[in-house]
């Protein structure tokens, strides 16, 4: 694919009372997976963390994680073989207080390669 026209899932989890994000797991262990699992169907990994508002309110999101695809066939292959071990390591490690899937899992095309913005990269 066309790093001018790559396909990105945005996954964010919300900051609600009791929610806890791994961040350490996640770059360390969880990413890793991903990127083993996934091979070149992930062309990158960002992590971000909710740190701040203007307003000094609750950030709503505690992580917001993109992740860019480098070969839709390659993902889809990958995630048919292995999305169970994914969304098992994320339920019984990554995530605690926060019952059923992420708020918002979007999959969409940007016409960006790489979207401005602070982040840590994984892989």
């Amino acid at each position: 694919m066309n790093s001018k026209n790559r396909r990105c899932i945005a996954v964010l989890y919300p900051n609600k009372p009791g929610v806890t994000f791994n961040f350490e797991y996640y770059r360390d262990h969880h990413a890793t997976l991903i990127k083993r699992l996934y091979g070149e169907g992930i062309a990158k990994i960002e992590l971000r963390r909710g740190v701040a508002t203007q307003d000094n309110s609750p950030v709503p999101f505690i992580a917001v994680i993109n992740i860019w695809i480098g070969s839709q066939t390659l993902f889809d292959e990958a995630g048919a073989k292995h999305g169970a071990t994914l969304v098992e390591d994320l339920n019984t490690r990554l995530v605690a207080g926060l019952s059923g899937m992420p708020a918002l899992c979007k999959y969409a095309t940007s016409k960006y390669a790489t979207p401005p913005g602070d982040e840590l990269s994984v892989g």
